[in-house]
């Protein structure tokens, strides 16, 4: 009976020390995220401003979800700052991701 109270209480220590370090593993890695969310139209434009160091962050992602997607509807811009387009692309699913470089300006 011990032994069954003794393991009861260690695996609920485990199950604690796991759900912590997850929590403590999320906010690391949304650390740097920047997100703009909001109702937008055929004809708006949404900006959204980061500033990358190349040293610190090398690849940029960016992600778009889309919750009423309809074809050939929304495009995607990436531009540094002296506004030279890096990636530009037409959304062509609910949900894009891809990998950018960051580049020096």
């Amino acid at each position: 009976m011990q032994k069954t109270g003794l393991l009861i209480i260690i695996f609920g220590i485990l199950i604690s020390a796991g759900l912590g370090i997850a929590v403590i593993e999320n906010q690391i890695t949304l650390e740097g995220i920047v997100q703009g969310n909001g109702k937008v139209n055929t004809e708006q434009v949404i900006t959204i401003s980061v500033n990358l160091d190349k040293e610190e962050t090398p690849v940029g992602i960016f992600a778009v979800q889309i919750m009423d997607f309809k074809e050939n509807t929304f495009s995607v811009k990436i531009i540094d700052p002296s506004d030279t387009e890096i990636i530009s692309k037409k959304i062509d699913t609910d949900t894009v991701e891809q990998e950018f470089e960051v580049v020096n300006s």
